[in-house]
């Protein structure tokens, strides 16, 4: 049931964010809001470090130096789309082709099993897949 709660909480912040994101789009630059956005969620990491658990190194932080000018990227052309776009329309577009792209990457490239070993998924795997 903690699951159901946490997942359900996650989609109306993200959904709202997502939101009020084109919102602020529509009347004030991308670039803008992207910017405050990621200084509002940099603001928040910074103050859960000392709780969260693992130790910082070099690699993991140019990873997530990385990952976080991606994930501006994509913003800046999600908030771009939802700007100039009907909202809609480009908000499942985006949600199901960011769902789809790792699923069809895994796909592609082949699960890892236990072993270690990359393999692909069974037919009983890619009936539930499929049937979902």
């Amino acid at each position: 049931m903690t699951a159901v709660i946490l997942a359900t909480a996650c989609a109306v912040v993200y959904g709202t964010a997502d939101f009020f994101g084109g919102l602020a789009t529509r009347r004030s630059p991308v670039l803008a809001v992207v910017v405050l956005s990621q200084l509002a969620g940099l603001a928040m990491i910074v103050g859960l470090l000392p709780l969260l658990p693992g130790l910082a190194s070099g690699p993991a932080l140019l990873w997530g130096l990385a990952a976080g000018l991606a994930g501006a990227g994509g913003l800046v052309l999600f908030y771009r789309a939802l700007a100039t776009g009907v909202m809609s329309v480009v908000a499942p577009v985006a949600a199901v082709t960011s769902a789809a792209l790792p699923v069809l990457w895994g796909l592609a490239k082949g699960a890892a099993s236990c072993s270690g070993r990359f393999k692909r998924p069974d037919w009983c795997a890619d009936e539930g897949r499929v049937s979902y």
